[in-house]
Formats: structure tokens, C-alpha cells, sequence
């Protein structure tokens, strides 16, 4: 699916507007003709939603430290990944892509790094790992949650690497050798335990809210509550608003069950009082019958 070009014109005026304040980063120009143009197009800066599908698991990354990590290592516990594109010398788009991301889970019930995980893909094969770090340790901070460090994963890879992610995913972005920056959509994505694509979130702003339910239909069932299983049953997403939205129909069918257990309640309650009354009546009624009898 393609996003709405107003969006893109958006991040294309950002970025272009930046052009003078990063003049002085020279990136390599990746060896692949296709993420290159001699000026911006926006046909070229899409999402093609690949719901369903599997990334390669075997794609390997290093992480802030150097430390080489493949995918794989990041789903092996069995947790839900949101996962954004970005590269730590853009510092309008991708900073506000990133910013919105802690803003979107910071209030969500669940902790990163306990039941879901935060996956960060520099689109920069050439990128600085300090910058890298930095950024990941200002969300880290911003989150405020112990242990947040262990849910927080900022990766570096080459060209290879990150074309085929990309492509799995159906991101689609290039370089502009114009502006010395890389064009691209805004967008996380939420991944199922097995790597599969669960949802798609578009924009620079991700409410809590939907966060929280792209979160659970990534888990497949994982650590829900009873609310959480009410929030999946009442609402669903909506592609031509880029939200969730509540099922009218299933709304309804709550409310009848909640009304009728509260009605059933009341009147449970209302039976339970007028039998202990009748019993208290009977029994000062007897009271009174043997009192008069032993007079």
C-alpha cells in the first residue's frame, strides 16, 4: 500500500531544508544504482505493505558496540519487534521518526525489552556508531524504565544487509546524491515472534494507544490480559486512516453482555436481600409465636 504523498512532500521539504547543516557529512554512495537519483522523486519513496510475510532472520548486523548480532538472536525469545528505518546524521526526520517511537510505547502497559523489543536499521551503510549509540541511549533515558537498555537494539550493516530488509519489508527509499541524504517514508512496523509482519504505522506521531493494539496483534496472544483481549475484540485497523478503530457491531455486543451482567447482578443482589428479609421476618416471626405460647 502506498502511503499519502502529502507525507513524503513533508519529509522531502525536511530534509531538504536541513541540506546546509549537514554539508559537512560526505557519505559513501552505496554501490546500488537503484537507491541513487540525480533529483528527488516521490514515486520512488513508498510503503508496499507485506503483511504476512517473513524477514530473513539470517541477516546479520552489528550493534553500537561492534558486537556482530544477527536477527534471529533478536526473536529467539519469542517476543513481538517493532522495527524503524533510520541514520543518525538526518537530524529532522529520523530523529522525529525515533523521538515518536519512545513517545508511542512510553505509556504502553508493556516494557521493552520484557514483552516486546525495539529494533532500530540504520539505511546509512556507512553509519558512525557513536552516533548510533548516543541516539539509543537518549530514548533509554527518555523511556525511564529499568532495564530499558536490554529493549533497546540500534544496528549497523552493510549495503546487502540492509537492501534485503528493506525489501522484505516493502520499504522503499533512495539516496539523493543532490542533498548527500536518503529519501525514505515514514513508518515502523510491528513483527510477529516468528519475524512475520504483523502491522504498518505511518507518519511521524504513533498515539499509545495504537502502539499498544499493533503490539498485541504482533504477539499472537502472548502475555494479554483481559483487557488487552477486550481492546483486540472491539477495535481493528483501519488502512485508509492509518489507525485503529472500533468494530461498531463488537462494541455493541460488549455493551449487551456488560448490561446484562450488571442486570443480572442487580437483580442477583435484589433476590439475595428480599430472601435474607423474608428469612429475618420468619424468624422473628417465630420468635414472637413461641413467646406468646410459653406466656
Amino acid at each position: 500500500m502506498r502511503v499519502a504523498t502529502a507525507t513524503y512532500g513533508l519529509l522531502l521539504a525536511l530534509l531538504t531544508a536541513t541540506a546546509p547543516a549537514s554539508a559537512q557529512y560526505q557519505p559513501v554512495r552505496p554501490d546500488v544504482s537503484q537507491r541513487s537519483a540525480p533529483a528527488p522523486n516521490l514515486d520512488r519513496i513508498n510503503v508496499e505493505e507485506h503483511l504476512g510475510q517473513r524477514i530473513p532472520l539470517d541477516l546479520q548486523f552489528r550493534d553500537v558496540d561492534g558486537h556482530p548480532v544477527r536477527l534471529r538472536e533478536l526473536f529467539a525469545a519469542g517476543k513481538p519487534v517493532l522495527l524503524a528505518f533510520a541514520y543518525h546524521t538526518c537530524n529532522t526526520v529520523c530523529s522525529l521518526i525515533l523521538d515518536a517511537v519512545q513517545s508511542g510505547v512510553h505509556d504502553v502497559p508493556w516494557t521493552a525489552g520484557d514483552e516486546y523489543q525495539i529494533v532500530s536499521v540504520s539505511l546509512d551503510p556507512n553509519e558512525n556508531l557513536a552516533r548510533a549509540r548516543a541516539k539509543r541511549d537518549q530514548l533509554v533515558r527518555a523511556y525511564g524504565r529499568e532495564g530499558a537498555a536490554d529493549g533497546f537494539h540500534f544496528l549497523v550493516g552493510d549495503q546487502q544487509a540492509i537492501t534485503r530488509l528493506t525489501d522484505a519489508v516493502g520499504y522503499r527509499y533512495f539516496y539523493d546524491a543532490r542533498q548527500q541524504q536518503y529519501a525514505h517514508p515514514a513508518v515502523v512496523m510491528f513483527l510477529m515472534p516468528d519475524g512475520r509482519v504483523a502491522r504498518y504505522l505511518h507518519g511521524l506521531d504513533y498515539p499509545t494507544f495504537d502502539v499498544r493494539l499493533a503490539l498485541l496483534e504482533a504477539s499472537q496472544g502472548r502475555s494479554m490480559s483481559t483487557a488487552d483481549h477486550i481492546l483486540q475484540f472491539c477495535y481493528s485497523y483501519d488502512p485508509t486512516l492509518s489507525t485503529y478503530t472500533a468494530k461498531a457491531m463488537r462494541v455493541m455486543q460488549l455493551g449487551g453482555v456488560v448490561t446484562l451482567l450488571l442486570v443480572g447482578g442487580m437483580l442477583f443482589a435484589f433476590w439475595r436481600y428480599e430472601a435474607r428479609r423474608a428469612a429475618t421476618t420468619n424468624s422473628t416471626a417465630s420468635k414472637s409465636t413461641a413467646l406468646e405460647v410459653g406466656a
